[in-house]
């Protein structure tokens, strides 16, 4: 793997986090103003229990990531060379936990937008 398709890699990644970023505001704000009162403390209450288990996911990735390719980080360490098909590895598979917390939180959104907060 190149160091070009790195870099794409890794603009797309830069691109769905910053998108996952504005989806997670909305998702917590959409599930906040569901509750009866305190509607901002509610939000932001939501909105730090969906960024602390989103870090947690990205966590249990990394281990996951590690203990897949721990031989490949022990001999980039011995050679002193730049692995990018290990950092391609792990950009991919980082996009596909951003992917799915975009999902999770559009669906939440979508939901509690949809039937249970009244815009009226």
């Amino acid at each position: 793997m190149s160091i070009e398709t790195v870099r794409c890699i890794l603009a797309g990644a830069m691109l769905l986090g910053y998108i996952n970023t504005i989806s997670l505001f909305y998702a917590a704000m959409t599930v906040g103003h569901s509750f009866s009162q305190n509607k901002i403390a509610n939000s932001i209450g939501v909105g730090v229990a969906f960024y602390m288990i989103f870090q947690f996911l990205n966590v249990i990735e990394m281990i996951v990531i590690f203990l897949k390719n721990k031989m490949d980080f022990t001999n980039a360490l011995v050679t002193n060379e730049v692995p990018y098909e290990l950092i391609g590895t792990i950009l991919g598979e980082a996009l596909i936990v951003v992917a799915i917390s975009l999902i999770t939180t559009y669906t939440f959104t979508n939901y509690f937008l949809s039937r249970k907060l009244n815009l009226e």
